[in-house]
């Protein structure tokens, strides 16, 4: 599977290191204190293994990935593939496509999918602890099909925050679900130190599902032939 990249696509990383040279030419702390927030920062990416390298659109300042796809398959097949695959994946058909034009080769897909993630914590003894959590990731797929070929966008990508209920002898405010978009997540290093972990890692699960899924899609559409060989 081939993830398709132009001039106008960088890198997230890009943005932690044009943060970084901003805090530094603003001197907001001292050397000392900044060298020592720096060591600190490469400490937790290093821990776990690189920073996730997500495809940042400066256009449309978006996360969105690409990918191009050929097949020894009919238009019709692969077509087919995709939409049993989407009922395999997100439960019911019914429930996230939201178009389909068979003449133009499109299929559009609200899709979810949960992911786990560690994060740092202070208790009430004021020591730093680890925790893992939850949340929901939504993200639209666009698939395009033209003759043999499959054209998969990945865009809109967003998390679900909660805000737990809270009340007392006299109200109650009920738990509230919102989204943000992913790309309000980085650059990591602008927030407090200690969502460093939980950011990073909630941006790593989340390019791992969206890869896997996608390689999970292509062995789909490729076990036609083994499917009907009977």
């Amino acid at each position: 599977m081939l993830l398709i990249t132009s001039i106008s696509v960088c890198q997230t990383i890009e943005k932690e290191e044009d943060n970084w040279s901003r805090r530094l030419q603003e001197k907001e702390r001292s050397p000392e204190e900044m060298r020592s927030l720096i060591n600190e920062w490469f400490s937790i990416v290093e821990s776990r293994g690189g920073y996730p390298k997500l495809p940042y659109n400066k256009e449309t300042n978006e996360l969105e990935y690409t990918y191009i796809k050929s097949y020894s398959l009919t238009k019709e097949v692969i077509t087919n593939r995709i939409l049993e695959w989407v009922a395999f994946s997100f439960g019911s058909l019914n429930a996230v496509l939201h178009y389909k034009e068979e003449k133009s080769g499109k299929i559009i897909i609200k899709g979810q999918f949960s992911i786990a993630y560690a994060s740092d914590y202070i208790n009430f003894w004021g020591t730093k602890k680890e925790e893992t959590n939850s949340k929901n990731c939504f993200q639209t797929y666009i698939f395009t099909v033209k003759d043999n070929k499959l054209k998969i966008q990945i865009t809109s990508i967003e998390i679900e925050n909660v805000l737990s209920g809270y009340g007392s002898s006299s109200y109650y405010v009920p738990e509230r679900r919102y989204k943000i978009p992913l790309r309000s997540l980085y650059p990591v290093s602008l927030f407090k130190q200690i969502d460093w972990k939980e950011n990073l890692n909630i941006l790593e699960n989340v390019d791992k599902n969206l890869n896997l899924l996608v390689y999970d899609l292509d062995k789909y559409i490729n076990d036609y032939t083994r499917d009907y060989s009977f």
